[in-house]
C-alpha cells in the first residue's frame, strides 16, 4: 500500500518504511477496506520527549468513505497499534517484522477531534543564530507551515544551511532534517513578503 507523507513521521526509520506498510496492508485487508492508499494527516498526539508514552498519528485511506486510521507507535518497543477511528476500538499491534504481537498498553484517544491533537509545528536548528538575527522566527513559522502544506510535504524539522541579506530583506536555505530522496531543500527568500521554493 501506497503511504504519502511520511515525512510527518520523524520517528520512522527509512529503513523500516516497506515494513510499515506491510503491516497496514495486513490490517486494511484484514479489516475488509478496500483502499489502495492512504494519506498521512497533520493531526498527532506526541510529546517528543517522553520516551515512555507512544505518538499516536492518524492515516486516511482512499476508500470510499475515506476511514480513518489512528496508529500508536510504542517508542520503547517499536511496535505499531492499527485501529479504525472511533470509541470502543481497539488497536491491533505489530512489531517492526509485522508479527502480531498483545495490545499496547497504551490507550489511543476514542477520536481525532480529541483536544490534544495539535498541528505539528515548524523547528528550524539555527546553530550560529545568523537566521534568528535577520528574521522574525514565528513569523517565519507560520509562512513556512503553510507553504509546506501547500505542497503536501510532511517534514517540518530543518537547519540553516545559509543565510544572507538583500536589498529589501534576507535569503535563506533551509535543510531538512529528514532528507527527501530528490534531495531538495528549501529557499526562503523575504522582501516584506515570504517567498518559498525547492531547490
Amino acid at each position: 500500500m501506497d503511504v504519502r507523507g511520511l515525512g510527518y513521521l520523524y520517528f520512522l526509520d527509512p529503513d523500516d518504511e516497506q515494513a510499515f506498510k506491510e503491516q497496514l496492508t495486513a490490517f486494511v485487508e484484514k479489516a475488509e477496506i478496500e483502499a489502495g492508499s492512504a494519506r498521512v494527516l497533520e493531526d498527532h498526539v506526541d510529546d517528543r520527549d517522553d520516551e515512555k508514552e507512544p505518538a499516536i498519528f492518524y492515516l486516511m485511506l482512499d476508500d470510499e468513505e475515506g476511514t480513518i486510521v489512528q496508529v500508536s507507535f510504542d517508542k520503547t518497543s517499536g511496535r505499531y497499534g492499527f485501529a479504525v477511528s472511533g470509541p470502543g476500538v481497539e488497536p491491533e499491534t505489530f512489531d517492526v517484522e509485522g508479527r502480531k504481537t498483545d495490545k499496547t498498553e497504551h490507550e489511543i484517544p476514542e477520536s481525532s477531534e480529541d483536544e490534544d491533537v495539535k498541528k505539528i509545528p515548524v523547528t528550524i536548528t539555527d546553530l550560529d543564530g545568523d537566521l534568528g538575527r535577520a528574521a522574525d522566527m514565528e513569523e517565519l513559522k507560520a509562512a513556512l507551515s503553510e507553504y509546506l502544506r501547500s505542497i503536501d510535504e510532511g517534514r517540518r524539522n530543518f537547519i540553516v544551511s545559509s543565510v544572507g541579506s538583500t536589498e529589501k530583506g534576507y535569503e535563506a536555505v533551509l535543510i531538512f532534517e529528514t532528507v527527501r530522496h530528490d534531495g531538495r531543500n528549501v529557499e526562503v527568500r523575504y522582501d516584506g513578503s515570504y517567498h518559498f521554493r525547492m531547490v
